[in-house]
């Protein structure tokens, strides 16, 4: 387990063993929270449906086709984020998600905003710390010669990292079920 707690809300990390940790997460989710995770799956899956992350038919949703791998929809559909913590790759993701005409990044803010707006904070710190604590301890083997970035920094400097994660879980998942 990870000695930090990753938050939706300011402070966004902090440290597990000093904080009350019920203060910030759920330890177990009741029926009605685990109502509202599928929930915000769901608007995970309108989303990218609608910046044409997926395709959808009636019945399955497909990975889009985006073959240009400096794009957003490219990187979100196949980038391994564990990669993340090497800075060219960090600056690569925020350099695509500033990038363009319409700034994706602004869809993806817009996201985040909706989801505190909709959601329980303490909820979306839940999915948060899960979604950044499962990424933080999966080993990443970085070449000496590489530059590096911690978990904690990227989640303090993008708190919105860990949507783009989760977003590319519930996208995987949900073309993998066939759902």
């Amino acid at each position: 387990m990870s000695d930090n707690l990753y938050l939706y809300i300011t402070p966004f990390v902090v440290k597990a063993k000093s904080a009350q940790v019920g203060d910030y997460i759920h330890d177990y989710l009741s029926e009605e929270e685990r109502a509202d995770i599928g929930r915000i799956n769901d608007l995970m899956m309108q989303f990218a449906v609608q910046q044409r992350l997926v395709r959808a038919d009636d019945t399955n949703f497909y990975a889009s086709p985006e073959t240009n791998m400096g794009s957003w929809l490219y990187l979100i559909n196949r980038m391994s984020f564990r990669s993340l913590v090497e800075v060219e790759k960090y600056q690569v993701l925020i350099g695509s998600l500033q990038s363009g005409d319409e700034h994706p990044i602004n869809m993806v803010l817009d996201l985040h905003a909706r989801l505190g707006a909709l959601f329980d904070h303490k909820l979306l710190n839940t999915v948060v710390n899960r979604t950044m604590s499962s990424i933080s301890l999966i080993p990443y083997a970085v070449e000496d010669d590489k530059e590096t970035v911690s978990w904690d920094r990227i989640h303090v400097e993008a708190p919105f990292i860990w949507l783009l994660i989760y977003l590319q879980t519930v996208i995987r998942t949900t073309i993998s079920l066939g759902e």
